[in-house]
This record gives structure tokens, sequence and C-alpha cells, in this order.
């Protein structure tokens, strides 16, 4: 009796399994436990004469004991891989300021070194020094990013803002880079309003930039919007090298890169384009890239619109080249620098008196405040860094200080986030 069975395993649908096969013809097939620990694959077939017709069922128990067992090691290990990835993750992503900090000694080192050397072979090694943090700066930058998108501690804020602003903000940055290297970087305004993330949509149209800057040795970048059935496509063009057609997908895998087999350094990581996808994701915001190889290629991001998208006023759309110009450039200011790290303190303060600037320092926000309150310092600007300890950050630093001058002191915020 089928009934019998039992004895080997649990196997509760033994018996239901077969009489199925009986009426149905089509074959079941289970995995199922013995008592001694075993594993077997259960098959139930039907029972063919040579004439064709049914007249019973054939049940088969293949041992796969082992390969049961190697694919629970297999599953073990990837769980405890996934675990331990997202503990380096967040590790990484809560030491984000704390690994950014002495890499920003090392900028202000090299700025203090680049003043006070002279001849050209040492000006020359502080050039490739120059090189070499700049460097490590963008790959631990972006490790850092990917490391916080990784851990989910990116979190979103969705505002209503002017897409012109963010436009001219980059225009001006990068203009300067793209002039540099004999390239033209045309911006075309923008006069709509989106709802988006500030910050993180300019993480992606600045790393789409860039790139399009890295990968583009003559011709031109644009930098422009399109409107287009409820969406506003924000696109940057390039007459780069283009992305071969094999290619299009995997541009946007980690540490992917085109024309970098020496993996040269100052090429950064290949995790800009990774950033871009995985942010878009975040936001909402679909983005899709075409290309002609050897020829340039288009990057778009897709923001949906409100129902209304309320116009700027004509002014705020018409500029569309941005020089930065220093109106006063040979003013010495009184400026205080609110900064924790003792060695990121004592360069900033001997970088801006090297400039002819007073320079006053406190280490946290309550000692900035004690300052301020005896009176014997009117700071042109502040200059603080965000995380600071005793219970005041660089904003609320910024703004009581405000409060107490009575007027809008302009601030600097800095931070390793």
């Amino acid at each position: 009796p089928l009934a019998d069975l039992h004895s080997l395993a649990a196997d509760t649908t033994l018996l239901a399994d077969a009489n199925t096969v009986w009426k149905t013809h089509e074959p079941i097939e289970r995995e199922i436990e013995a008592k001694t620990g075993a594993w077997y694959i259960r098959r139930i077939l039907p029972y063919r004469t040579r004439e064709g017709a049914v007249e019973g069922v054939v049940i088969t128990f293949a041992d796969i004991t082992t390969r049961r067992h190697i694919a629970d090691a297999m599953e073990i290990a990837e769980r405890k891989a996934q675990i331990a990835n997202l503990g380096k993750s967040r590790f990484l992503a809560a030491a984000s300021h704390d690994l950014r900090q002495p890499l920003q000694t090392l900028v202000l080192l090299h700025e203090m070194l680049a003043k006070a050397v002279a001849g050209d072979k040492a000006k020359k090694l502080v050039g490739r020094l120059n090189d070499t943090v700049g460097a490590m700066t963008g790959m631990l930058n972006a490790l850092l990013d990917i490391n916080q998108i990784e851990a989910g501690t990116v979190v979103t804020e969705k505002v209503m803002f002017p897409i012109n602003e963010l436009l001219q903000r980059l225009a001006g940055e990068f203009g300067f880079n793209a002039h540099a290297q004999g390239l033209e970087l045309r911006v075309v305004p923008c006069s709509l309003e989106i709802n988006s993330d500030p910050r993180l949509l300019d993480q992606m149209v600045r790393n789409l930039l860039s790139n399009a800057l890295k990968y583009t040795k003559t011709g031109k970048v644009l930098l422009g919007c399109r409107r287009r059935k409820g969406t506003l496509s924000i696109e940057i063009w390039d007459t780069g090298i283009g992305i071969p057609l094999v290619e299009l997908d995997a541009i946007f895998d980690e540490y992917h890169q085109l024309d970098n087999v020496a993996r040269e350094r100052e090429r950064g990581l290949g995790l800009g384009l990774s950033i871009v996808k995985r942010l878009g994701g975040l936001l909402g915001h679909r983005v899709h890239v075409q290309s002609i190889f050897g020829k340039g290629s288009g990057f778009a991001i897709e923001v949906h619109l409100p129902f209304t998208t309320p116009k700027l006023p004509e002014d705020a759309a018409t500029t569309t080249k941005l020089a930065v110009t220093n109106e006063h450039p040979n003013q010495n200011w009184s400026i205080l620098v609110v900064e924790d790290d003792p060695s990121v303190c004592e360069l900033l303060e001997l970088l801006l008196q090297n400039e002819g600037h007073k320079v006053i320092t406190a280490s946290d926000g309550v000692k900035a405040l004690d300052i301020m309150a005896g009176g014997q310092f009117n700071p042109d600007v502040i200059i603080t860094d965000f995380n600071l300890p005793n219970g005041l950050d660089g904003l609320q630093l910024a703004a009581k200080l405000r409060e107490k001058l009575r007027r809008q002191l302009p601030v600097i915020i800095l931070t390793g986030n």
C-alpha cells in the first residue's frame, strides 16, 4: 500500500498527489526530507501501457542529500555575506565624515605648500601632489556616496524649486573646467519649477556633467531641459568618445568604465553613473542614455512635472553664462573659524592669516558664542564645520550668531558629509 511509504518520510501529500496524477496524467515532483535527514526528489508519473492507457502510477525517489546540503550551505554563506556587506556599508556611511576629514587636511596643506614653494621643480612636484589628492578625494567621495545609498541612510526631501537655480549654479562651477580643457559648455536656461530633492538631483546632474567633460576631448557639452508629456527631461549632451551599443546598459554597473583599461586613478572608480541610477530610483526619476560611438552621448533625467507649472519672472531665466568675480580682491576680513578638528582648524587659521585676514578660532558653538558675547570681535564672515560637539551644529550656530548680531552675517558651512 502507498501508505506504507509514510515510514520513509513525513510525506503527507503522497496519496493526494498519486490520485491527482492518476486522474490528470500530469507528473508531479516534490522535494521531501526523510526521517534520517536525507533529502529526495519524489516524482510521481502516470504508468502507461503499450496501448497508451494509464493503469497506475510510478513513484521514484532520487537522493539529492549532497546537493541539498551544498545549496543550504551556499544560502547560509550568501546570507552572511549580505549581512557583512550591509555592515560594511553602514560603517562607511557612519564614518563618512571622519574619513573625509584627513583629506580636507591634505587639501589645506597642499594649498599652503603651493604658495610657499619656489622653483619649477618644486612647483611641478606640488602639481603632481594636487592631482593625486584630487584623485583620492574623487574616489573616496564616490565610494562613500554609494555606500550611503546601500546602507539606506540617504533620505529624500522633495520640494518645489526652480530648475534654473541648479542649471546656473552648475554653469558657474563647470564653466572654468570646460574652458581649461578647451571645450565649450553651453547651458540653456529653463523657467519651470519642479518637485524633487535639490541636493540629490544636483548630485545626479553634477555626475553626468563631470562625465561628459571627462570623456569629451574636443567640441562642446550642452546642459538643458525639454518639456515632454508631463515630464521635464534634464539633458546633458556631449561630442565625446561615445558609448558602444553593447555597453549602453553596462555603463550603469558599479566599477564599470569605458576606455580605462589601465585603471588610471584620475578617471575615478567607475561609480558615478551607478550613483546617478540609484539616486534616480530613490527619487522616482527615470534615467536613460543614447549614444553614437565615436560621436558623442546624451543622458537624460526625467522629472514628473506638477499639474500646474508656474513660471518664474522673465529675468530669472535670461542669464546663460556666468562669471565668478571677486568684488574686493584686496580686502582683509575678520573671520571666525569654528572647527572641532584641531589640525583642520590650525591649517584653516594659517591659510587665512597668510592671505592677510584676521582670524579667531573656536572648537565648538558654545565657545564661539562666548567669544561674541565679549564684544571684542566683530566678524565679517563665519566659517564653521556642520558637525560640532556640545549641542550646536553649524546651522544652529549661524542662526544664533545672526540673531545676536542682528544682521545677515555671511556664513560658509564646511562638512565631510
